[in-house]
């Protein structure tokens, strides 16, 4: 079991805190200044030190300052009914695994305890620029036992649990599971902190990591394509066997050279998408290729003529109806994943096998748009 440290003014407060967690299994010991407290812990270091921030001289600041100079491997819990902003600034800066406003319960104390441990091997801080997949993809990787609580304004915190690095349960609201993980995946803002593994989770998910995670992000992308698709009204299609009785246009006698920046955007995107064919941007007002990739030679069946007209039927020609955004056609062999450019003026086709998931093709796919999107006039 740990060993707690109690740093407290208050003999009573001191002397009740230290029965309820011997009470508990741990090995506690204190003392009511900073100094008694380094020299007793230069001696005989502890796990944990739960410090009062007002000390009547030298303050729970001033102990988190100068603990390690004695017990650098201790980590440190501030406690305090009257801690400023600017103080748990500091002393989140300090090192503090947490901040615990009095009167706290048992429950509260011992869930920062439980945190205070757990930081053994790892820092504790504000990281800031880090988003939710990439804290579940950085606790998979270490094999973490811990709960990621995510916090929104106005409603209650949504959790996922992860058990030895693996999402065993996820809750959102009403909801639990794969519905709820996805229902967090896919908030738009919030809060992140962590606390140690609830002991009474009981799995609901008992899908491997990477799988649970693409999965629930390819299903989150086909169900925001159509609300997008619904809210504007806008027709995507699929196509199965297109026999068309009208001869297609005749490509241009001549056509300009191809942009070599455009080039290349097609085959760093090609070479991105898993099973991608080709990639190719046409300018629908010339009706040619500006840019184009065959990953797999002589695997695409559509020449590089009949790309660019499907590129201006698709958005502006016979086929179109409206101002079409993006359209997915699937033939025998393959799937072609067509997308107007914000410019207006281009379009991105990408041409893949039929080995990739319809909704997966749109996320790698958009993932990679702004390869080609910035080349747009």
């Amino acid at each position: 079991m740990a060993s707690l440290f109690i740093v407290d003014d208050d003999s009573q407060f001191r002397s009740a805190l230290t029965r309820e967690l011997e009470g508990r299994g741990f090995q506690v010991a204190s003392a009511a200044s900073v100094h008694s407290a380094l020299a007793a812990l230069a001696k005989q270091p502890a796990d944990v030190v739960l410090t009062d921030l007002r000390l009547g001289g030298p303050d729970g600041l001033d102990l988190l300052k100068l603990l390690p100079s004695v017990s650098r491997r201790t980590r440190t819990i501030l406690m305090s009914a009257h801690a400023s902003a600017r103080d748990h600034q500091i002393a989140t800066e300090l090192g503090a695994v947490d901040i615990l406003l009095k009167p706290f319960s048992s429950a509260e104390l011992l869930r920062s305890i439980q945190k205070a441990i757990d930081c053994e091997t790892g820092f504790q801080g504000s990281v800031h620029g880090l988003s939710l997949i990439d804290m579940a993809q950085m606790f998979h990787l270490s094999q973490r036992s811990v709960t990621i609580v995510v916090t929104h304004a106005d409603q209650p915190p949504s959790k996922i649990h992860f058990r030895r690095g693996e999402i065993i349960d996820a809750a959102h609201g009403s909801a639990s599971g794969c519905a709820a993980l996805r229902a967090i995946l896919a908030s738009s803002s919030g809060t992140l902190h962590t606390t140690s593994l609830e002991a009474d989770v009981v799995p609901t998910i008992d899908a491997p990591f990477d799988q649970l995670l693409l999965a629930s992000l390819s299903q989150l992308d086909e169900e925001q394509h159509e609300h997008r698709r619904a809210e504007v009204g806008q027709t995507v299609f699929e196509l199965d066997g297109i026999v068309d009785d009208e001869p297609a246009a005749p490509p241009p006698a001549e056509s300009p050279a191809r942009l070599p920046v455009a080039d290349a955007a097609c085959r760093r995107l090609a070479e991105s998408v898993d099973g991608a064919l080709a990639c190719s941007v046409v300018d629908l007002a010339r009706g040619v290729l500006v840019g184009h990739h065959e990953r797999r030679r002589g695997a695409v069946a559509l020449p590089e003529a009949a790309l660019a007209a499907a590129g201006v039927d698709l958005f502006g020609g016979r086929i179109a109806l409206g101002r079409l955004h993006e359209v997915q056609l699937t033939a025998a062999e393959h799937y072609i994943f067509a997308r107007r450019l914000a410019s207006r003026e281009w379009a991105l086709l990408l041409c893949t096998d039929r080995s990739i998931s319809i909704g997966l093709g749109w996320a790698q796919l958009r993932a990679q748009i702004g390869l080609v999107e910035s080349l747009a006039p």
